[in-house]
């Protein structure tokens, strides 16, 4: 990364948008974006606290529990990384560099484990479904742990590329000297792709090639069927109920239903573009 290419980046990050844009990141952003995601943090606080109960003990209730504490650590990061970067310029020049090469990796980890984890509560009750008389073999609470534990896993291996794409340099002037927030004396600071984080080849195969399929295709392919299959069954099921006089549904079919809805909004979230992928485009546009 040359000299010039510092300067130019950090006059990208130091607020040279269209003022326009400014205003609007702002309102949607920090105004708008802030006060979803505090809601979203404490309605995930209380859902943990409901399903924490010695009560509370079944499959459903541990995928739930842990896609409420990686919902609320992708809040969080979102707070940190988009929420409040338009509120403050002193955040957004000195802080914001500095957290940033360690957030992000954790903001995508937990993305990938809340996607996952709800292809497996979907698989889960596609189980359940299917296979009525095996629930209570095939849907354990331990067997959701165990996957849960996994799917952690495998999240921290598939991102750990991820702490390695960008570092943090402090931006120079014209003579040398450090550039200062203004009205303030504090260092302002820019990130910079490292020579992984601007390989070409490595953009093509880890952002195009596996995202769109690990993070995109796959589980939303995966959701959309399942949820289908679900959906007509529950509604057999029902159907079946009424004609044999007794229309109420049992726990299992109330339980898929609740899910389904879960699962629907989910894939309506994810077909649009994340705030994650946002902070992406905007560090890899830095190399230029």
């Amino acid at each position: 990364m040359t000299f010039s290419s510092n300067i130019s980046a950090a006059e990208e990050v130091s607020g040279s948008q269209h003022p326009i844009v400014s205003q609007v990141n702002f309102y949607l952003a920090g105004l708008t974006l802030l006060p979803i995601c505090c809601l979203g943090v404490i309605c995930n606080s209380l859902v943990v606290a409901v399903l924490t109960r010695k009560s509370m003990k079944s499959s459903i209730s541990s995928f739930l529990l842990a896609l409420a504490l990686y919902d609320t650590l992708l809040l969080v990061c979102t707070v940190l990384t988009v929420c409040l970067e338009p509120l403050s310029v002193t955040y957004r020049l000195h802080v914001l560099p500095q957290i940033l090469p360690y957030v992000y990796p954790v903001a995508v980890t937990a993305q990938t484990c809340t996607i996952w984890i709800t292809v497996s509560f979907t698989v889960e009750r596609f189980a359940a479904i299917r296979y009525p008389l095996e629930v209570s073999v095939r849907c354990t609470a331990r067997r959701a742990k165990v996957i849960c534990a996994g799917i952690s896993v495998a999240s921290v291996l598939y991102n750990a590329s991820r702490w390695f794409e960008m570092s943090v340099e402090p931006v120079m002037g014209p003579n040398g000297t450090a550039v200062l927030v203004p009205r303030t004396q504090l260092r302002s600071f820019v990130n910079i792709p490292t020579e992984l984080g601007s390989n070409q080849l490595y953009e093509r195969i880890y952002y195009t090639g596996l995202y769109l399929s690990v993070m995109s295709a796959i589980p939303i392919f995966l959701l959309v069927t399942l949820n289908s299959f679900l959906i007509l069954t529950v509604h057999r099921a029902r159907a079946d109920s009424v004609a044999m006089g007794n229309g109420r549904p049992n726990k299992e079919q109330s339980t898929t239903v609740m899910l389904v809805v879960v699962v629907l909004v989910f894939i309506l979230c994810q077909v649009r573009k994340t705030n994650i992928l946002k902070i992406s485009a905007k560090f890899t546009a830095c190399d230029s």
